[in-house]
């Protein structure tokens, strides 16, 4: 399993450093995004917020999600599906999305 300390430093550093970031922006949705960073490592948008998906070995850490349930329930979906990957943890910054989080078993950290 992913070790969490060491991931969120990381994370948080990619997240302050997105506008120097380039990489393959993919359309999960209407105003909804995906930049591929590096492998296993992707900054979602929506709505003016941002976050960071990090996959490893076919699991999956969400820091921050979209700002509404639907955003967050097709964010959840594409990770699970496009990615294939199973989701063991989500780093909280805001409770906006939880309802869909819970629903989908997901871990709270």
């Amino acid at each position: 399993m992913l070790k969490i300390n060491r991931i969120v430093i990381v994370l948080l550093f990619l997240i302050f450093s997105i506008s120097f970031l380039s990489g393959q922006t993919i359309n999960i949705s209407d105003g909804l995004t995906a930049s591929k960073i590096e492998e296993g490592i992707y900054v979602h948008t929506y709505d003016n917020s941002n976050g960071i998906i990090v996959v490893n070995n076919g699991e999956a850490i969400i820091v921050s999600t979209p700002p509404s349930d639907n955003a967050t329930l097709k964010l959840i979906n594409w990770t699970k599906d496009s990615l294939k990957a199973k989701i063991i943890g989500y780093v909280i910054d805001m409770w906006i999305g939880c309802r869909k989080k819970i629903r989908n078993k997901i871990i709270f950290f």
